[in-house]
């Protein structure tokens, strides 16, 4: 799928593509890959992975991987399914964040907490506060996310 604008790079656009499943033992098979480009800028950014964990709650899943080449590669992110069908309300993806993001906030581990423990939202230390994850979620303009 593709998003709109992200809020604090305004020109920066992302495609995200991402497919996982829940195996019968509970381990979970999957990949994802991230694109982030300004339209007629530099090349894109692209980072790509395996998809570790996630854990569906209703509509909503948190997910969470590792990122190929990082150290820690640990990355989350929540995805929102609002239905199918061009009267369903857009479906909506949250930014990714990790170590590369926030090294003294996430350590390696940090992808798993994410999925079993399901926040609301996530602490960025004494500047920013905790923040909502649904604050972090934008609609998905292009494309579909299917959760079942």
């Amino acid at each position: 799928y593709t998003s709109p604008e992200i809020s604090l790079s305004p020109n920066m656009r992302r495609v995200f593509t991402m497919n996982a499943l829940k195996m019968a033992d509970g381990t979970v098979k999957g990949t994802y890959s991230l694109r982030l480009h300004v339209p007629g800028g530099d090349p894109p950014d692209i980072s790509r992975g395996r998809i570790t964990c996630f854990t569906v709650i209703g509509n909503v899943a948190w997910i969470g991987g590792h990122q190929d080449g990082d150290d820690p590669p640990d990355i989350v992110w929540q995805v929102v399914d609002n239905g199918q069908g061009s009267r369903a309300d857009p479906d909506e993806v949250g930014l990714t964040f990790g170590p590369f993001n926030f090294p003294h906030l996430f350590g390696a581990g940090f992808a798993q907490d994410f999925c079993d423990e399901t926040p609301d939202g996530l602490y960025f230390g004494e500047q920013y506060g905790w923040v909502p994850l649904f604050a972090l979620r934008t609609q998905v303009e292009d494309g579909n996310i299917q959760i079942k």
